[in-house]
């Protein structure tokens, strides 16, 4: 469920190099100040080409970073290759080699907006749920759908799994772990399709 995969050759490039901008400022909202990150293990789900990965490494004590086309994970090992914190690893193996509840900050950005089908995206926030550990925290991008569409007509081929407010999400997401906060932003860059995004902040409460 790479970038790559769900939205093009070029979208790893062009449209997670917009969104990094914002990573940094919501990365200290969501996990804490940096100074705090010197112990705490993370993970970053579809890391594409390591750009949030890139923001995490120098704080953390350890980095797990998954992707699913070679490609992006080669990028990856050539960039951490002198970080021995950074594990990269293919998402079909990934994060089976991490433990129950050990994960304290995670990430799961841009591919899980455009996650079509239901049972993936519900894979995926069990699996968020089964790492996170319990004073742990994730931040996940979500998308706005309009209504549920089903057919050929769909940009990735599956029902839409997009939401459609407030409420929807933090039901949806609450399922699996405590919501801190939902940020409804303006999607990137302005004039797309969907009328917003949401940044979720799931976890505990005491950090």
């Amino acid at each position: 469920m790479t970038v790559q995969r769900v939205g093009g050759e070029d979208h790893e490039r062009e449209h997670r190099a917009r969104h990094s901008t914002l990573y940094a400022p919501l990365f200290q909202f969501a996990f804490g100040d940096v100074a705090t990150w010197g112990t705490k293990r993370a993970c970053v789900l579809f890391a594409g080409e390591g750009r949030e990965a890139a923001i995490l490494a120098p704080f953390v004590h350890e980095l797990w970073v998954t992707d699913d086309t070679e490609e992006c994970l080669a990028v990856m090992r050539s960039r951490f290759a002198a970080e021995r914190r950074v594990h990269v690893s293919p998402a079909n193996v990934g994060t089976d080699a991490l433990p129950y509840a050990s994960i304290d900050i995670l990430t799961g950005l841009v591919t899980l907006m455009h996650i079509g089908a239901a049972s993936v995206r519900d894979h995926y926030a069990r699996e968020i749920k089964r790492l996170l550990s319990p004073t742990g925290r994730a931040l996940v991008q979500v998308m706005a759908g309009e209504g549920y569409w089903h057919g050929s007509d769909h940009p990735y081929g599956n029902p839409d799994v997009g939401f459609r407010d407030d409420h929807e999400v933090t039901a949806y997401w609450a399922q699996y772990a405590p919501v801190q906060w939902v940020l409804r932003a303006p999607a990137i860059p302005v004039g797309r399709a969907e009328p917003c995004w949401w940044w979720v902040c799931l976890g505990s409460d005491v950090r």
